[in-house]
């Protein structure tokens, strides 16, 4: 398998897992702010550590790559959006 390949799936997986976890979080956000259930709370953080994993290898497969470097560049921006929206949740 290629490198652009393994990059490729990489990226699939990573959006398959950002778009649960955006979806758990727009669920959270219709319970009440600062009482989500610990249900949801766990989920997520399981989600948004599943995401991370992903993130991380996505960033070591583009080395070397500007153009892969690049779009790991907009995959750490909206990670750090959904972790900021979690946190907001659980404050």
């Amino acid at each position: 398998m290629g490198k652009k390949t393994y990059f490729e799936f990489l990226e699939e997986e990573y959006q398959a897992l950002s778009s649960e976890l955006q979806t758990s979080l727009a669920s959270a956000n219709a319970e009440e702010q600062g009482s989500i259930s610990n249900n949801s709370a766990s989920v997520i953080e399981r989600q948004l550590s599943r995401c991370k994993a992903v993130y991380h290898q996505l960033k070591a497969e583009s080395r070397g790559d500007a153009e892969f470097k690049e779009r790991v560049q907009l995959y750490k921006i909206q990670l750090e959006a959904l972790q900021g929206h979690f946190e907001q949740l659980t404050s």
